[in-house]
């Protein structure tokens, strides 16, 4: 692949039209879903065949990411022997649980090299919003039952949820879930309002991006996935706090009341439309999703419950790697326990209390790193607005797997999404003409990073 920028956009339209057709497929083949990793796997050899200077910068401004990376190997390593001793087909098990976990390191990199040019990382966001827009027309089709190919679950399947009184119908679109279509929803909505949001003071807000936000919205609270829905609500709330740090009160405020504003138009808009098709299901959609916040400290104790449910059942050396990994049922292992939906649980079952120790202090590093990215200060405003937006992207997504790890360690593009975010948070750092830790006078000191021919 020569230019693997193009690749990434890609890799992006793939990803939202692989379902479809896999479900318009002849027996619904599962190389279809996933043939965008071959895409992936040329996107990353290429980059990283090149640009090793960025690469070397990055490690040097933010030293701790190379311990998180040996935290991480070493903590795989034992569980990769024990998936090899213990399962005939251990090495497949190895591969796809070194693939979940080894996609942050190689993501990380990718990332920083992706925020050369700003404008590459707005046209990601650009091209995922719309592809993925167009893709969610499918949500809209089969909630209004529209005799259209390719909606629905896989196989058929229809997804509900009961509640008392309550049956909500969760919408899958022309996506292989409703997990599949709520994530993506989610992040069509986040980043069309990136995409409005002004980039400079000054800059007047890219209304045209709204009807994108809207649809997002819409068919995300159609998917009837709270963790999803959550997604935006942590976006948001991370967003604003990481502007009001990086620059100050005034502009924290203006992004809240922006985001104060299209929260008022969604909610107007949402009630017009319940209102006027007079469809008892919104009101069930409804119902649902306002447990979300109630049951949030639940969920929350409910993963220390779990993990400790885990520890009783797979000992202190966990079950070994991949076990827990969606796709692991094509490796024929029978009687694993496999039950964790929250990543905590998953990484206690496949690399044990000491692989969750090691993990738990590679997530510190890479957080403090992260701490230590928003020290610098970026004299390129654009730079700037994209560090603190890829943050709260990356954040968003991480609080997201806490609760629930399928839709991420189930699918290569869904994982390298927010990592590629994390990864171009630091690029703009890397990338930042003059930058450096602000001292008190509020001066700068001059990193400059010298641009490789491509």
């Amino acid at each position: 692949m020569i230019d693997w920028r193009n690749g990434i956009i890609v890799a992006v339209m793939i990803d939202a039209v692989s379902d479809l057709i896999r479900k318009v497929t002849p027996g619904e083949p599962l190389w279809v879903s996933h043939a965008v990793v071959a895409t992936w796997a040329c996107i990353i050899v290429s980059a990283l065949s090149r640009d090793r200077n960025v690469r070397i910068r990055l490690m040097q401004l933010f030293p701790g990411l190379r311990s998180a990376r040996g935290l991480i190997i070493l903590a795989l390593l034992p569980a990769a022997g024990i998936s090899l001793a213990m399962y005939k087909a251990g090495w497949f098990l190895v591969l796809i649980g070194g693939v979940s976990y080894g996609a942050p390191l190689l993501g990380i990199m990718l990332g920083a090299q992706f925020a050369r040019d700003p404008r590459d990382v707005r046209r990601f966001m650009a091209v995922f919003a719309v592809a993925n827009g167009i893709m969610l027309l499918g949500s809209l089709a089969e909630q209004f039952h529209w005799n259209w190919p390719g909606l629905g679950g896989l196989k058929d399947m229809v997804w509900v949820r009961h509640m008392p009184g309550v049956l909500v119908r969760l919408i899958s679109g022309f996506y292989r879930s409703p997990d599949m279509a709520g994530f993506h929803a989610a992040h069509v909505a986040i980043f069309s309002l990136l995409l409005a949001a002004p980039r400079r003071p000054g800059d007047a807000p890219r209304l045209h991006w709204i009807p994108l936000l809207l649809l997002g919205v819409f068919c995300l609270f159609l998917s009837g996935r709270r963790k999803m829905f959550g997604l935006p609500v942590v976006f948001l709330i991370s967003w604003v706090v990481l502007n009001r740090l990086r620059r100050g009160r005034q502009r924290g405020a203006a992004a809240a009341y922006l985001i104060l504003w299209i929260a008022l138009g969604l909610a107007v808009t949402m009630g017009f439309i319940f209102f006027v098709s007079g469809d008892v299901s919104f009101e069930d959609h409804g119902i649902y999703l306002s447990t979300t916040i109630a049951d949030t400290a639940p969920k929350l104790w409910g993963s220390v419950d779990r993990v400790l449910g885990t520890l009783r059942q797979s000992g202190v050396l966990g079950s070994g790697l991949g076990v827990a990994t969606q796709g692991n049922k094509y490796a024929g292992v029978q009687n694993t326990n496999a039950w964790q939906e929250d990543g905590t649980s998953r990484i206690v079952k496949e690399l044990g209390l000491p692989g969750m120790v090691l993990m738990l202090m590679a997530g510190l590093f890479v957080l403090n790193e992260v701490k230590r990215s928003l020290r610098f200060s970026l004299t390129n405003m654009e730079r700037d607005t994209l560090r603190t937006a890829t943050l709260a992207v990356f954040i968003a997504n991480a609080a997201s797997y806490i609760i629930s790890h399928q839709h991420i360690s189930g699918s290569v593009p869904n994982a390298m999404l927010p990592i590629l975010m994390l990864g171009a948070a630091f690029g703009q750092v890397v990338f930042s003409e003059r930058q450096g830790p602000a001292p008190a006078g509020g001066s700068t000191m001059d990193l400059s990073v010298k641009k490789s021919p491509l």
